[in-house]
């Protein structure tokens, strides 16, 4: 049973690895220039962190660390058990702006094509940007809503783009958002290059329909082996008694447990790397 178990744990950590292979990667570029850098810094300070892990989690953290030193009565186990604690919470953060991501990039190519439509007709950025808010749907709808309004109550221009970039959270809204300042300072000669970038989104949109399609099913199964050790570590304490000495009391029961951890870590960073692409 222990090598059955001990296989099991190596399927699990190598399961996520042939994923990385598998996966069409999408160029991420945007307008190069001197005259972006300073306010490119300051949109980058003010765009969401990707990792977040409060004070309360380090804290949360450091009390599983010691807990494990008494239940597996090594610190590497218990080191890699804290990591974990800490990284669930972060990881469903993840799932929540990707989820964003998602939907943003779902609606951007219709309200690109349609601001570079008014914005071509009109020559005003105020006016393309109302017209995608009252044509396009939520979430989208409500940002170049909001950016409409702050325009017009006289808030300063850059701010309210960094605050575009921030809200619509995709590389190419930022992209967008980079090509609606130089409009509004160049005038309407860029606008044929709104039209490039809604062909890149579509691009964009065609390579995450394939990755999904393609990899969702081996995430599942990956995701399936990485957690089923650590439920199976708490019933195998609960149905045979003897395992408790085995796990807490061997190198290879405290070899086990290191290994169900660290299959889960590594099956985070994995997952965030397929999500990203």
């Amino acid at each position: 049973m222990i090598l059955a178990i001990c296989i099991g744990l190596g399927v699990a950590v190598a399961a996520p690895l042939p994923l990385l292979s598998r996966i069409k990667i999408k160029k991420r570029d945007g307008p190069k220039g001197d005259a972006f850098q300073r306010w490119l810094a300051q949109v980058e300070s003010k765009l969401p962190k990707e990792m977040r892990v409060s004070r309360y989690l380090y804290g949360l953290g450091l009390v599983v660390f010691i807990a494990g030193l008494f239940l597996f009565k090594n610190p590497v186990p218990a080191f890699f058990g804290a990591a974990l604690v800490i990284l669930v919470p972060d990881q469903l953060y993840f799932r929540r702006r990707q989820a964003h991501r998602k939907m943003v990039l779902e609606q951007l190519s219709s309200a690109v094509r349609l601001f570079a439509g008014e914005y071509a007709t009109s020559g005003q950025i105020e006016r393309a940007l109302a017209a995608v808010g009252r044509r396009i749907p939520d979430p989208v709808g409500q940002i170049f809503r909001q950016a409409h309004t702050r325009l017009l109550i006289g808030k300063d221009p850059d701010w309210v783009w960094t605050e575009m970039i921030r809200e619509l959270d995709t590389p190419h809204g930022h992209k967008f958002v980079q090509l609606v300042r130089l409009a509004a300072k160049q005038g309407p000669v860029l606008a044929p290059l709104f039209h490039d970038l809604v062909s890149q989104i579509t691009v964009a949109q065609e390579l995450a329909e394939y990755n999904k399609q393609e990899l969702s099913g081996d995430r599942y199964v990956g995701m399936l082996l990485t957690v089923a050790p650590l439920p199976l570590y708490f019933l195998l304490q609960a149905w045979i008694p003897e395992s408790r000495e085995f796990f807490g009391e061997t190198v290879a029961g405290r070899l086990v447990i290191t290994l169900s951890f660290l299959s889960a870590i590594l099956w985070f960073f994995v997952d965030r790397a397929v999500s990203e692409t």
